[in-house]
Order: structure tokens, then sequence, then C-alpha cells
């Protein structure tokens, strides 16, 4: 009969299903680990892909750690990675192991809770980090360890009772807890504590606080002024889209087309747009433009048709057409930030589901968002943003059957992508196709469209602003599809060159890129290795700032060459470390490769 607690070394034993980023379970076990070589850290699992995934993801994380040394001896000497057949077998060892602290990090914790009878303090479900207990989410921290909580408690007035500390924060309350309690953790010099409460940050968890849209300083508004009274706080504190300055370098950081129209269908584009009527307003019903759409798109004559000042416009405006009291947007992620960025504006709900490993849907999970929140709107990026690839036809499939509100695949890179989801309009009611021209050549132009039942698109455009598309922009874009063969045989050079844009990538594989990622999109997706920015240097610079990782230091390098690409590393916990790279045309590339070679410090 025990007669008192043992409050110490720390404990954590992690129960996950897989539903949780491999990277956030990874700093959840180092955030135990770094206190002490005698802590133990344990992560007990049904998925064996994703036990591998966590295991690939500590061996990569632990060379940021201030306190590698220590986490590395704990985790050698006392940690361990469990598979177990099913969750109920993972509560009985819970029980036999009667851990300090537990995490319940799995879709349905209250499941479980029920048979947890020996624990400290136990956290539940995605979002409550054990580090946010350390600081500041209530209860009493001083817990039992070394399987004292069979018969002791965490202390407090009524410590002749039995009890378990429960912990549970929603994805709201991560945002606000989980800065406090990275801003304590790094007062102790605590960094896994600070980034495993980062994780949950809907910002992109990044560490150091980066933003999954915009990197631009919030302007100071002072206090006193009309706009700090008037304006919504959370657009005050808000950043602006930032898109980069990219005078005098090669652009190759937002998938445009590389290739401009031939020399005489610029005159021929130059004498039509002179004929344009620029005093007056476009004709706003855009009859003629739609009908060139569908003409030029095999869009079936049945299928209503809208279009949009980009496909940006028409994301806010389905925003708008479906955002009553309640109504939720769900996406996977990562994938295209205006879908949440869309959401937060009109300040409807935005629920992400996250990727597998494999950038795969995780069908568990979306489903399960679906019959928990009911979505009024779903958006799949096909091919996905930023990662390039597909997601599974029969898993969109599963979702088109279950979700009860509109499903929008966004096709933005179809002239590159394998297929098409048009074709299957009739088969799903709930089915609309986004897309934009934006890609195949005419990003200028601004042009999307978004083909859908009828049902949903007569009431679309009673919210489309009149005269969206400006003159210009509709003579030139009718210009264009009169010359769909010209930027069909640039389409078919891009897929050519992303073909050996990836070959020529995969031969730096374990010269300082560690991943290169199939794309079926025009930019191919890369990670670059933790320590392998320039020999080093990038990658010390960026340890002694506690900010920089290798592959922000590898696209600053790049920049320095005056070659811009996109730093993605800070957008969501899985695109860690990673790069998008824009497919150019062959000189480009070649350029783009060579300073990416010089960035990785290797021979030219």
């Amino acid at each position: 009969v025990g007669i008192d607690m043992i409050a110490g070394p720390s404990e954590i034993l992690v129960v996950c299903d897989g539903s949780v980023p491999a990277d956030w379970v990874a700093m959840d076990l180092f955030s135990q680990a770094e206190h002490d070589e005698m802590a133990q850290a344990i992560l007990i699992s049904d998925d064996a892909a994703f036990l591998d995934a966590v295991a690939a993801s500590i061996a990569r994380q632990i060379v940021q750690m201030p306190r590698k040394e220590v986490i590395g001896r704990s985790l050698r000497d006392r940690g361990a990675l469990i598979r177990v057949e099913n969750l109920p077998q993972a509560v009985d060892l819970v029980n036999r192991v009667a851990p300090e602290h537990l995490e319940l990090a799995t879709r349905d914790p209250q499941a479980l809770l029920a048979d947890i009878r020996h624990a400290g303090a136990i956290f539940l479900g995605r979002y409550t980090s054990e580090s946010l207990g350390d600081y500041c989410a209530g209860p009493s921290h001083v817990l039992p360890t070394m399987r004292t909580p069979r018969f002791s408690s965490p202390l407090g007035v009524p410590d002749f009772q039995k009890r378990s500390s429960l912990i549970e924060v929603s994805r709201e309350g991560a945002q606000t807890l989980g800065r406090i309690s990275a801003t304590l953790a790094r007062s102790e010099g605590l960094e896994a504590h600070a980034r495993s409460a980062e994780y949950r940050l809907d910002d992109g968890a990044a560490p150091a606080g980066g933003s999954a849209v915009a990197a631009v300083p919030v302007p100071v508004v002072p206090a006193t002024s009309a706009a700090a009274r008037l304006i919504r706080p959370d657009l005050l504190r808000m950043s602006s889209y930032h898109v980069p300055e990219s005078g005098g370098l090669l652009k190759l950081d937002a998938m445009e087309n590389p290739y401009r129209l031939p020399a005489e269908l610029q005159e021929a584009l130059g004498r039509r747009l002179a004929d344009v009527a620029i005093n007056r307003y476009p004709v706003p019903s855009y009859a003629g433009l739609k009908a060139s759409i569908r003409n030029c798109f095999r869009v079936p004559e049945t299928a209503g048709l809208v279009v949009g000042n980009g496909s940006d416009e028409l994301i806010s405006m389905l925003v708008t057409l479906l955002n009553q009291p309640g109504a939720t947007m769900l996406a996977p992620l990562p994938s295209f930030v205006m879908y949440a960025m869309s959401a937060k504006l009109a300040r409807m709900k935005f629920v992400g589901a996250d990727l597998d490993a494999s950038f795969q849907l995780d069908l568990r999970a979306m489903l399960a968002v679906i019959d928990e929140h009911q979505p009024a709107l779903v958006f799949m990026a096909y091919p996905n943003n930023p990662t390039g690839n597909c997601f599974s036809r029969e898993a969109i499939e599963e979702i088109l059957r279950r979700a009860p509100g509109l499903v929008v695949l966004d096709e933005a890179y179809e002239p590159f992508a394998p297929d098409s989801w048009l074709p299957r309009l009739a088969e799903f009611p709930n089915l609309a196709i986004l897309r934009t021209l934006s890609k195949l050549g005419l990003a200028g132009a601004r042009l999307g469209y978004l083909v859908a039942a009828t049902d949903w698109t007569d009431h679309l455009e009673k919210v489309r602003p009149p005269y969206n598309i400006g003159g210009l922009n509709e003579a030139t874009v009718l210009f264009a599809l009169e010359h769909a063969e010209v930027f069909a045989g640039q389409a078919r050079a891009i897929r050519d060159e992303r073909e050996n844009l990836l070959q020529a990538l995969r031969q730096l594989l374990g010269q300082g890129l560690e991943q290169v990622f199939p794309s079926q999109a025009n930019f191919v997706l890369v990670r670059v290795a933790e320590a392998s920015a320039a020999g080093g240097a990038a990658g010390a610079a960026g340890a002694a700032s506690g900010q920089a990782f290798a592959g922000a230091a590898v696209a600053q390098k790049m920049r320095e060459s005056a070659v811009l690409i996109k730093d993605v590393g800070k957008m969501h916990p899985m695109l860690h470390n990673c790069l998008r790279l824009t497919v150019g045309t062959p000189r480009e590339n070649q350029m783009m490769l060579a300073a990416l070679r010089r960035a990785l410090a290797l021979p030219s």
C-alpha cells in the first residue's frame, strides 16, 4: 500500500491513433525527455506506419534541440515506441505504466478515458499538449511519478482522494495558451516545450511563430485612432497576403507559365485590345466569355458556370453564399492558404484535417470531421498546392458521398494533371469544379470559373459583384481561347520539363536534399536536409538565432543568386524545411538548379 507520491523524474506517455501529425508527437516526447536523462517518454499506437513516422521525425528534429544530448540519452535509455493491436490494449498498458503525464492524442479521447485508472494528469485531444499543463492550463502540476499514480494523485487540498487532472484545450483555446506556454518555456530554455505548444497554433505552428499566410509585419495602429476603435480586432492583428518583390530576380515562386505569347500573337492581341471601349462597363452577363469557356474546356451545357476575378474571388463568393450562422468549412492541411484565410475573413468556422505522411487524404480524419461538423463547404485541390500530388479518387468519391454540403475540387493545375473531375459532375449533385486560367498562361488576366449544378450557380450569381471581369481582361481571355492550341503546346512543354527537373533534383538526394516529392502540377516540392545549407553555415546562423531553418536558409541563398523560389516550411509542420520550385523554361530550370547547388555548397 503506497502512502505518498514520488514527484520525479518526469514522465510522459502518449497514446495516439495516427490522427495527430508525427512532428507534434515527437516534440511532445522531447518536451519531457529534455528535463533529465532519467526522464521517461513513451508512445503507444496501433498504427505501425505512424510509429515509423514518429521515429523519423525524432531523428530529424532532435538535431535542432538545445538540450539534444539530454533528450537523446533519455530516449535511448528510458524511451519506447510501442505498437499494440488496438486502443483498448493501449489502455491496459497505460494502467500498468501509470504515467505522470498521459496524452490521449486520439480522435475520440473520451472513449478511452473511462477505462484509465492510473495516471497523474490526462491531456485530452490533439490540441492539448502536456506543455500547456506545465505553465498555464490550470490544474496542479506537482504530479506523482514512478508508477505512484496507482495510488497517489496531483498535489492539492483533497490529497486523501484519488483523482486525475483532465486538461482539454479547444483549437481556439490553444491559440492563446500555446503562445503563453511558448514564452514561458523559452524563458526556462526549454525549446521542445515551446515548439510542442506552437505546433497547435493556426498560424502554421512554425518555430518562432511563423505565419502560414503572410510574412509581413502587422502595421502598428495608435490605440487612440479611429481605426483602432472601429476595425475588427482580429483584422488589426492580421498581416496582409505577402507577395515578395521580384525585380531583377528569376521568378520561380508563383507557379506561373514561363512562356509568353509568340510575337505575332502579341501584336494581334494589341490590336484586339485597342478596340475595347474602356469608357464603357463590360456586358455584365459575360455570355460570350462563358460560351467560349464552355466550348474550349468542354463544360456540359446542363451545368451552371460562374466567372470570377481569379479563383480567389470565387472562393470568397462561395463563403458568402454558404456562411450561415454555425456553418463550417473543411479542407485538408496543408493546402491552398486562401481556403482558411477566406473563412477567417468572413468569420466562418474552419476545420482542417491533416494529410497522412505521404500527403494523401487521411480519409478517416476527413470523414470524422464531416460527421462531427457537417460542413457546408469542403475544399480539396486536385492536384494539391503545395504538395503537387493528386488525392486518391476513391477517397474523394467517399467524401462526396458523405459530405452534406458543397464539395469544391480546385483544379487550378488541370493543364498539368493526369485527369479531371469535370466529366463526373452529373454523378455528384454536390460537386463543383473550380478552375483558374492563371496557370495556363493568363495569370495577368485574372480569370477563374466555377462549374456546378445550376442549383448552386444560379444563387452564386447573386453574390458575384457586377462587372467583376474588366473589359480588357475579357477581351484578352477571348483572344487566348481562340488560340488555345498555343497554350496547350506550352502546357506539354512544361509537363516534359517537370519530369526533367524531377530527375535532376533526385540526383541531389543525399547531397543536401532529403526528399523530392512526386508532382502532377507545374511545380516540385523538395525537402532540404537539416544541416545542408551552405555547408552548414546557414544552418549555424539559424541555430544561433533560434529561428532559421535549413529550408529558409537555402531559399535566402538562392535569392542572393537572383533566383526567387517559395519557402513553404512555415505553412504546416509537415512542410518543415520544404521549398516549392516552379517549373520554368529549360534555361530557367538550369539557372535554378545551379543556384540550388550553390546554396547547398555543392560543386557547380
